[in-house]
């Protein structure tokens, strides 16, 4: 993967992670529907590079910002540690009885798990559950938490 596209994924990260910052210091809980416009728009970016890329999921209701901000870090640090070598990436975001989920798929032909990247980030957030599989050529992630404020 060329430097360029590379730097454009990253802005692209930086660009949406500072939208939702600004949003968080206006407003405690924020619309699943702009953390989904953040993920798609960074799935976008990941075409330049010949990664498919896909959401769906609910987005009518609302997330407390700080945990928005875990999750769309969360995502990205997922894509970073298999930028190299992954095909696809599918992602549906969920609610049920107040439990926030972020599930995805990344297709890849090199098996790696993301547990040792996240372990820091998800020792600092007790309320946060990781989930993590491996079959084939498919790591399967799935990131939850109680979608209240903060």
């Amino acid at each position: 993967m060329g430097e360029m596209k590379k730097a454009c994924i990253i802005n692209t990260y930086i660009k949406r992670y500072w939208n939702l910052m600004l949003l968080s210091y206006q407003q405690e809980e924020i619309s699943v529907s702009e953390l989904k416009l953040a993920f798609s728009e960074s799935l976008e970016y990941l075409k330049l590079s010949n990664i498919i890329g896909h959401i769906t999921g609910k987005e009518d209701f609302l997330i407390g910002t700080r945990k928005a901000l875990l999750f769309y870090e969360l995502f990205q640090t997922a894509i970073e540690h298999h930028l190299e070598s992954m095909r696809a990436v599918l992602m549906s975001v969920n609610e049920k009885s107040d439990i926030f989920s972020l599930n995805m798929q990344i297709d890849m032909p090199q098996k790696s798990s993301l547990a040792e990247a996240l372990s820091e980030k998800l020792t600092q957030e007790p309320d946060f559950s990781y989930k993590e599989a491996i079959e084939e050529d498919t790591l399967y992630l799935e990131f939850s938490v109680v979608r209240g404020a903060k």
